[in-house]
């Protein structure tokens, strides 16, 4: 009966989560507590005595009366347990402050069984605070209640358990981690950020506030809770498959002129399980921009249980069905990528990627999209695709060959043929950006795709060069040519993980050297644009070492001294006359010798040897697409990007001009796009922006662009946005 209840209860539940649209912070707070405390009365979680009064000081009592509530519904098996562990507190009438509401909260998370994700980072959170902001502010350490809140986790049973994290710094810190997880996507936290995005946890704890964290709780519990998967229904209704018919006409082979964007991550916003459920503020945002096509990341543990499809989570189901039904009242196609599953993941240890050579995971695969094509059956191909893998790749130990690829992708190809015949799928091309188009597919009727990234991170100019990434000292030096002046600023960018130690050379002489290691530092006249001698540490995974010119030279040659083995992000020169940024990358620039470069003074870069330096303008990104359009020829296959876009940290006048060039090749070629979400877009959650430059003192906004909200919630890059229209139907 449980199970049947919270069924019921849920597309109403995933329709007030869709109201929402960023309920965190207290700017939001009348709208999130109208449509939350209700929701938390209607599934009859809060007594009579505690409907209204919302502003007031809330007893322990009291909120362990709605919790007891919540968990009576979502888990009735846990009722007695979290009685127990509550046992020292749940009867008291003393008023309770937001941080004792945290601990309290986190009890109840563990006594329901959410405690199995863990914290990865060992790190106070205190550590991330701006000057003069203190995470723990106002609370006073003195709290009877819970006077073993610093101890809980301190003992034998936990240390040799799998929950050892927890032994390596105070509970209350794991409590903290939890109240304060949230998603960019709907903005919510269990307990509310203030203006400044803090938590004031030594605030008075309201009955508003107990109420909605119960009911967030609520939410976090049914997108971990699973049934038996042959009792998922779809709930994509006929309204939905009527709109859907609709829609363009779709094939492998005539792919519509698309104007995608990715969504945001679900299964990544936090592993607790709130913020998983799609709003609807998200999509009318993209349709307000113009976007026709939205592809959907997903992972399997986002709908699964364990290693097996036998159990699936309703509530995950009920969501996505909703995105889609609120794609066709807006006409934009939606397609769904499996990003991570067992054995294969987009951002993980590549050592674990054992897809292509196990049979065990070949399997699940199958299921997966087996599942997928029959709960999705009923609805055209006009409105739903599928993209079977995302980025597909080897690992270190082996390589993923054409063959073995196309092996796995026609298993998978044909499992879902068998159960929805016409369904419009894209299997993305061998490898990871600008991949090749894969030949054991190319009769088998699927279109094809590929992530089309190519500016780095902080890329400051286009057009630009590339080089390859990585040298050798016994092939010889990286060495540039030229007239370059004194105070010509010289900037080298090694990779962060390949240990060396860099000598940078202005006609002989020594002007940095760097040992780029877990110590960095930097020694010989290197200096940072404050003038301190320095290497600067760049969360982004490379170093940032800066040196100036103190008198004119005609060479620059940097060497890699210690190991022999040298990796770079790029290497830049500036100075009043130009600025040369000069890329790594062995995808683009496999000549393995170092490059040795003239730059002349317009700052055009020539190469001794012509493989060695490529340049990077609309005439590569026409280049780059040839083999997919020769392919396509060839078989009569249509190709996509799947993902492309321009980061955060590309200067504005930069990311237009790309995207300008970018966007008119691909309206050249006819190839359709989708670009990537969060901070690749011009379209963002505000929170996004605001809670960085808050917290982490990093600015995501491009200087001199304007910024408008086109929702509530979401603010768009005007300009760069004006350039994507210009390329939208």
């Amino acid at each position: 009966m449980k199970c049947n209840r919270l069924i019921r209860t849920l597309l109403s539940m995933i329709i007030a989560v869709g109201l929402l649209a960023g309920c965190g912070g207290s700017k939001e707070a009348s709208a999130s507590e109208d449509v939350e405390i209700q929701k938390a009365i209607e599934l009859g979680f809060v007594s009579d005595d505690l409907h209204g009064g919302y502003d007031k000081q809330i007893k322990y009592a009291e909120f362990c009366s709605i919790l007891d509530a919540m968990i009576e519904e979502v888990r009735p098996e846990c009722l007695e347990a979290w009685k127990k562990s509550s046992a020292a507190y749940r009867d008291a009438d003393d008023l309770m402050t937001r941080f004792e509401g945290m601990a309290v909260l986190f009890y109840a998370a563990e006594s329901i069984g959410l405690d199995a994700v863990g914290i990865d980072e060992a790190v106070p959170l205190e550590e991330y605070m701006p000057d003069g902001m203190d995470f723990w502010e106002g609370i006073t350490w003195d709290y009877p209640l819970l006077s073993n809140i610093e101890q809980t986790y301190y003992n034998e049973e936990v240390a040799s358990s799998n929950y050892a994290w927890r032994c390596e710094y105070p509970y209350l810190n794991n409590a903290g981690w939890f109240a304060q997880q949230s998603s960019y996507g709907n903005g919510k936290t269990y307990f509310d950020y203030n203006e400044n995005y803090m938590l004031c946890f030594g605030d008075a704890l309201t009955r508003g506030d107990a109420i909605r964290s119960v009911e967030r709780l609520y939410e976090t519990a049914i997108l971990a809770t699973y049934t038996a998967a042959e009792q998922i229904k779809c709930g994509v209704t006929e309204e939905t498959i009527a709109l859907a018919n609709k829609m363009p006409a779709v094939a492998y082979n005539a792919l519509p002129d698309w104007k995608g964007h990715n969504i945001e991550r679900r299964f990544e916003v936090n592993r607790f399980g709130l913020g998983r459920n799609y709003m609807k503020e998200e999509i009318d945002a993209l349709a307000a921009s113009g976007f026709d096509f939205i592809r959907v990341p997903l992972t399997f543990d986002q709908f699964f249980e364990g290693k097996s499809t036998s159990r699936a989570c309703a509530a995950a189901f009920a969501s996505l069905d909703q995105l889609i039904s609120w794609c066709a009242q807006y006409g934009i196609h939606v397609c769904l990528d499996l990003h991570d599953m067992p054995g294969f993941t987009t951002n993980g240890d590549d050592r674990d990627d054992i897809l292509f050579w196990d049979a065990e995971s070949q399997k699940l695969f199958v299921e997966f999209w087996s599942f997928m094509a029959d709960h999705y059956k009923s609805v055209p191909s006009n409105l739903l695709s599928f993209n079977l893998l995302n980025e597909p790749h080897g690992t270190n130990e082996k390589q993923l060959t054409d063959e073995v690829y196309s092996a796995v992708m026609k298993k998978v190809i044909h499992a879902v043929r068998e159960v929805s015949p016409d369904r419009l799928m894209i299997a993305s091309t061998l490898g990871v950006i600008w991949g090749e188009p894969v030949q054991g597919l190319a009769k088998e009727k699927v279109a094809q795709g590929f992530s089309g990234y190519l500016l780095a991170d902080e890329t400051e100019q286009w057009p630009f060069y590339y080089i390859n990434q990585c040298f050798h000292a016994a092939e010889g030096d990286i060495v540039l040519k030229g007239d370059f002046n004194a105070g010509t600023e010289v900037i080298l960018m090694p990779h962060s993980y390949a240990d060396g130690t860099y000598v940078v050379k202005a006609d002989g002489t020594q002007i940095g050297k760097f040992m780029v290691d877990a110590n960095a530092a930097g020694e010989n006249g290197c200096k940072m644009v404050a003038g301190k001698g320095t290497v600067e540490w760049n969360w982004k995974g490379y170093y940032r070492c800066t040196m100036t010119l103190p008198q004119n030279c005609k060479e620059i040659r940097i060497s890699e001294t210690e190991n022999g083995y040298g990796e770079v992000v790029g290497i830049k020169v500036k100075n009043d006359a130009f600025m040369v940024t000069l890329n790594g990358d062995v995808n683009h620039v496999g000549h393995p010798t170092p490059a040795v470069l003239t730059i002349g003074a317009d700052g055009m870069v020539t190469a001794k040897e012509l493989e060695s330096l490529r340049r990077a303008d609309r005439a590569m990104i026409q280049e780059l697409l040839q083999p997919c359009l020769a392919f396509g020829e060839k078989y009569d296959v249509d190709f996509m990007i799947l993902e492309c876009g321009t980061q955060f940290t590309i200067p504005g006048d930069v990311a237009c001009a790309f995207t300008e060039d970018y966007l008119s090749v691909m309206d050249a070629c006819g190839i359709p796009w989708a670009c990537w979400a969060d901070h690749y877009s011009p379209l963002i959650h505000k929170q996004i922006p605001e809670r960085r430059l808050m917290i982490d003192g990093e600015q995501w906004l491009r200087e001199g662009h304007t910024y408008n909200n086109i929702t509530e919630n979401y603010i768009v890059d005007t300009e760069l946005m004006e350039v994507y229209k210009n390329h939208m139907n």
